[in-house]
């Protein structure tokens, strides 16, 4: 009997540790969800650096992607990360909704190696990929003159949306960063 009461107490603390957990990541996605308002704090060639107005050193540089018709199909965000981690930055890269995720998401520079992604999440805002860029990857950048991101619509698997991304103003923005 003892230890059936002690079954049933651990499953009732597991559940609810769970619901906290489930509970916390509802609230904390809607607070996320709502948008902040940022401040353009620079332009360096093609990237912007966007801040926080609430926290003007919370900063990030971005730049928008877009087809031959001139739509946005791609948004390449980045935060630099301090010294001494595995990765130099860590990149977002939001494509619309639409996107088939398991085929994932490819960057490339100059036509170089081509490296691979999952998408993280979709809201409805698109769907993400969070890339933890190392110092290599991020040097590639700073030499390139043109990234490509690639990813398939789901109504055309046949099809991969190819997009260009400026890498002009790169290295001056990635700096301004510090």
């Amino acid at each position: 009997m003892r230890l059936f009461l002690l079954k049933q107490r651990a499953g009732m603390v597991l559940s609810v540790v769970l619901t906290g957990i489930a509970l916390t990541w509802v609230c904390n996605a809607s607070v996320a969800a709502e948008p902040q308002p940022e401040t353009v704090r620079e332009t360096h060639g093609d990237w912007a650096i966007r801040c926080s107005a609430a926290r003007p050193g919370d900063c990030y540089m971005v730049q928008l992607g877009y087809d031959a018709a001139g739509n946005p199909m791609a948004e390449f965000s980045l935060v630099r990360f301090g010294e001494g981690r595995q990765a130099a930055a860590g990149a977002t890269i939001i494509v619309p909704l639409g996107t088939a995720l398991p085929e994932g998401l490819a960057l490339s520079v100059d036509g170089g190696e081509v490296r691979h992604y999952i998408f993280d999440v979709c809201t409805p805002a698109g769907c993400a990929a969070n890339i933890a860029l190392p110092d290599a990857q991020v040097a590639a950048l700073k030499r390139g003159a043109r990234a490509n991101i690639a990813f398939v619509p789901i109504a055309s698997p046949d099809r991969t949306v190819s997009v260009s991304i400026s890498l002009s103003g790169f290295t001056k923005a990635y700096e301004a960063l510090r």
